[in-house]
């Protein structure tokens, strides 16, 4: 009962978090025009149990196709932690991004799917985990805080294609939700 609930109040905050200022000015940063990067760093937290918990850090570094098209390389990095186990790996993909135009000069709608692949994930024992792919979708909103920076809060579900072994087992198509919070920069 407690996913669907956290699925809702994702969803819910990500979309009026954006409402109040949806109907002010277009934006004109020259740092959506076509031929510009993005670089940016962000971070997702999941509390699991009382000791358990997975720290996610991801970097992004994107190229503008047209003022709201991006597509881009990912890199990220997970930390497990639990009673029972510490897990350390990571994983690397491509996205794409939607920039939605609106008239407001300090905040930007965005919508994007991204695939990523893992790598270096070893269990405590040794063994290599099996491959698998995640296919993530996301929805969000850039805060423009200065000329070339924006802070970012996202939600996302993501779903696990293939084979995912730990110590209690191996679950085949996996899914999660949560938020992530972020900062860019263009360039």
């Amino acid at each position: 009962m407690r996913r669907p609930i956290s699925a809702v109040l994702a969803a819910a905050v990500t979309i009026g978090a954006g409402l109040p200022a949806a109907g002010q000015e277009s934006p004109k940063q020259e740092w959506f025009q076509p031929g510009r990067h993005e670089f940016s760093l962000g971070g997702s937290f999941t509390s699991y149990d009382d000791n358990d918990f997975l720290l996610h850090l991801a970097g992004d570094v994107g190229y503008m196709l047209t003022s709201r098209h991006e597509v881009g390389l990912s890199l990220n990095l997970q930390f497990w932690i639990s009673d029972v186990e510490k897990d350390v790996w990571g994983s690397c993909g491509l996205y794409y991004r939607y920039n939605i135009p609106i008239r407001n000069r300090h905040l930007i709608p965005f919508g994007g799917v991204r695939l990523v692949w893992p790598f270096g994930r070893v269990w405590p024992y040794g063994d290599q985990q099996e491959w698998y792919v995640e296919a993530i979708a996301e929805a969000g909103f850039r805060f423009v805080v200065g000329p070339s920076i924006s802070l970012n809060l996202m939600a996302y579900y993501g779903r696990t294609y293939g084979s995912q072994c730990s110590w209690m087992g191996c679950p085949e198509d996996d899914n999660r939700i949560g938020y992530a919070i972020g900062m860019s920069g263009f360039f």
